[in-house]
């Protein structure tokens, strides 16, 4: 077994760091600044979100957007966000 190290700042970025923004209910979680290619050989198989003591995660399958919505109880922070590219791997934002 390989321990998979997260990525945050490297060539494909723009299409892997996750992008989070607050909503009324909590945060929606865009992969990439420019969207991430959701193709059958090429997709984000899953984004997480790490809040204290608790983990948050969506599996995505090929052709669906590669935005998540995550609905976080009243003065839950995010800690961290990360997302998992089935090419590129393991990639995380702390905030």
């Amino acid at each position: 077994m390989i321990l998979a190290r997260p990525k945050s700042a490297e060539e494909g970025k723009e299409k892997h760091l996750p992008v989070v923004e607050k909503t009324p209910d909590g945060i929606r979680v865009k992969v990439g600044s420019v969207n991430h290619p959701m193709e059958q050989n090429h997709w984000i198989v899953w984004v997480e979100v790490e809040t204290d003591g608790y983990c948050y995660q969506r599996f995505l399958k090929p052709g669906e957007e590669p935005t998540v919505e995550f609905c976080l109880k009243p003065g839950e922070d995010p800690k961290v966000v990360k997302e998992y590219c089935n090419l590129h791997g393991l990639w995380e934002r702390k905030l």
